[in-house]
């Protein structure tokens, strides 16, 4: 399960980096909650955007599924990562 920790981590980070380089480079944020939550708190949407990532898990570890939703984050996660590395090879 700790490998599946770090992984969702990792990816999360990632996810957030490429994200602004993306936006620096002139790209844009295709989710319309990340963007709303990039135009109310600036800097610091990354904050947001962790908070509905551990309300997530929280709600898996209470319906006794946090392993599958482990796999399933880090899937979903891969997938933006692998999105993102391709528009920020466009940029």
């Amino acid at each position: 399960m700790i490998y599946l920790f770090a992984t969702l981590a990792a990816l999360f980070i990632a996810d957030i980096w490429l994200t602004n380089k993306i936006i620096s480079r002139g790209g844009g944020e295709l989710n319309p909650l990340m963007k709303w939550s990039m135009d109310k708190f600036g800097a610091w949407w990354p904050i947001p955007k962790c908070s509905v990532t551990l309300f997530g898990l929280i709600i898996f570890a209470l319906y006794n599924i946090l392993l599958m939703g482990m796999i399933f984050s880090c899937l979903l996660y891969a997938c933006i990562v692998a999105w993102n590395i391709k528009e920020y090879k466009k940029c």
